[in-house]
C-alpha cells in the first residue's frame, strides 16, 4: 500500500487519559486533497453532488460521524461518533424550525428607503426606493437576528473543525487561516471535498 494509499488514522478514546491511534478508514489519500476544492461537477449525476449544493449541513453531519468527531467538531470515539449525523441535523432542524416560526408568527412593519444618486449603484435604481422589513418587536427582532448568527457560528466552527481534522490526519499541507477562510467563504465546496476525500463516491 503506498503513502498516499495508506488508512486514515483516527483515534479512539479508551480511557480517560489514554488515546490510541487506529486505521478505520482506507484508501483515503495521504499527503493531499482526493480532488481539488471545485470538483464537485465530476460527480453531477451522483448524490454527493446534489448533498454538496442542497442539504451540505446533512452531508457535512455525515462527514463528522465518519471521520469521528462529535457534533462540536471535537474527536470522539468511534462509536459516539456514529450518533454525530443524527445530533448535528438534529440541532440545526429544532433551529430552523424556531426560527420559521418567529418569521411567520410575529408582525412586520416595511421600511422603504428612496434610493438618491449617492445611493445608487446603478443609473436605472436612481430614484426608486428599497424596501425591507423588520419586526415590529424589537425583542423579538434581536431574538430572531441572536439565533441566526449563531446557528451560523456553528456551522462555521464545525465546518473549520472537520478541515482542520481531515487536513491534519492526511498530513495535507496547509494553515488553520486557510481553512477558516476556506470554511468562511466556499463552505458548500469545503464540505463537498471534504466528503469526496473521505469516501470513494466515483466506485459508489
Amino acid at each position: 500500500m503506498s503513502k498516499e494509499e495508506k488508512c486514515l488514522p483516527l483515534a479512539t478514546v479508551v480511557s480517560p487519559v489514554e488515546i490510541e491511534a487506529t486505521e478505520v478508514h482506507c484508501n483515503i489519500p495521504k499527503g493531499r486533497w482526493r480532488d481539488n476544492l471545485c470538483d464537485c461537477f465530476g460527480y453531477c449525476c451522483r448524490p454527493v453532488c446534489l448533498n454538496t449544493w442542497f442539504c451540505s449541513p446533512c452531508l457535512l453531519a455525515q462527514v463528522m460521524s465518519r471521520v469521528g468527531l462529535n457534533a462540536v467538531g471535537e474527536q470522539t470515539t468511534p462509536k459516539l461518533a456514529q450518533n454525530t449525523s443524527r445530533h448535528v441535523v438534529f440541532v440545526l432542524a429544532v433551529i430552523y424550525t424556531f426560527l420559521t416560526v418567529i418569521d411567520h408568527s410575529f408582525p412586520k412593519v416595511e421600511t422603504c428607503v428612496t434610493l438618491f444618486d449617492d445611493d445608487a449603484f446603478d443609473d436605472n435604481m436612481r430614484g426608486t426606493a428599497s424596501c425591507s422589513s423588520t419586526f415590529e418587536n424589537g425583542s423579538v427582532a434581536f431574538l430572531y437576528s441572536a439565533l441566526k448568527f449563531l446557528v451560523g457560528l456553528y456551522v462555521l466552527i464545525i465546518i473549520f473543525r472537520t478541515r482542520n481534522f481531515i487536513r491534519k490526519k492526511s498530513e495535507i499541507a496547509g494553515s488553520d487561516c486557510e481553512d477558516c477562510c476556506c470554511a468562511y467563504w466556499c463552505s458548500c465546496c469545503v464540505i463537498g471535498q471534504m466528503a469526496r476525500h473521505t469516501a470513494q463516491y466515483d466506485t459508489q
